[in-house]
């Protein structure tokens, strides 16, 4: 994912050109420092990648090396997470922390930005055991043809999601003829196919009753021909939270409207500590 710094001013931009409405933002001097989370934990997985980053005044030239903070204190539990150079975030280097489902978990942070000493915590609760996928690996897929994965729900658990990724996306690999916007071979570059590459599948409010369950992969997730690997999630109400505001931050009648992030406690912190489970599957599309 984009980091949840980028991901604010991305979202403030694109509402300002979708909106039906005309809105007024007054931006003042009143900056307040905030620490920036970007923190998952996942069962029977390690703990790592717990991204502490920090906010900027919108009036200032971003100053990038500052951007990732590496000398804040995380705990998790009590117990102390380090930074990791490789990763740029942090990490139970020890392995000692064993996360279950069904338990909870709180992240602690403090770091001094801007010469303030900020605070703040939160808690989530990890899904219940039972999430998974029926097929890990789908095989071959024709280009157009119909991509259905089966999982089997968690107990309490209704939110789910998953990250489409194409593994060997590039201009070659790029289907121009595709079904919903055909081009001609030229018309962009590496980077600008960046936007195709990872896409995002959210099934919610299922009936995790039922004893499986079925989503579609559908063309508009599907860019490219080559290997794919997709990621689903079986997450928690923060997770849940953040994935459905943290990007939709303007009304269609051009209100703002602030992402759900009520489970920091002291307002020191802003982005999204939640748990999930996680399953993979891979498939390969071609011609």
């Amino acid at each position: 994912m984009k980091r949840l710094a980028q991901l604010f001013l991305v979202a403030l931009v694109g509402a300002a050109f979708f909106s039906c409405g005309d809105p007024t933002i007054e931006i003042d001097d009143a900056y307040e420092p905030k620490i920036v989370v970007e923190a998952y934990v996942y069962p029977e997985r390690p703990v790592e990648k717990i991204h502490i980053t920090r906010n900027f005044p919108l009036n200032e030239r971003l100053d990038l090396s500052t951007f990732i903070v590496d000398d804040a204190t995380v705990l998790l539990d009590g117990a102390p997470l380090v930074f990791d150079a490789a990763t740029q975030s942090y990490k139970d280097a020890s392995g000692a922390l064993a996360i279950d489902y069904d338990t909870e978990y709180t992240l602690e942070v403090t770091a001094t930005i801007d010469g303030v000493e900020l605070y703040d915590k939160a808690t989530t609760r990890t899904p219940k055991a039972g999430f998974e996928v029926d097929q890990s690996d789908m095989g071959t897929v024709k280009y157009g043809d119909e991509i259905v994965y089966t999982y089997t729900p968690s107990d309490g658990t209704d939110f789910y999601a998953a990250s489409v990724i194409a593994d060997s996306a590039s201009v070659e690999t790029f289907i121009y003829d595709n079904n919903y916007f055909p081009t001609e071979e030229g018309d962009f570059d590496e980077t600008g196919i960046n936007r195709w590459v990872i896409q995002y599948v959210i099934d919610l409010n299922i009936d995790y009753t039922q004893p499986k369950i079925s989503k579609e992969i559908e063309g508009t997730e599907t860019w490219f021909y080559g290997p794919y690997t997709t990621v689903v999630y079986a997450g928690d109400d923060n997770m849940m939270k953040w994935l459905m505001t943290g990007k939709n931050v303007q009304q269609m009648d051009g209100n703002f409207l602030e992402p759900r992030m009520e489970y920091f406690e002291t307002g020191d912190a802003i982005g999204v500590f939640g748990s999930a489970i996680a399953d993979t599957i891979r498939f390969r599309i071609v011609p």
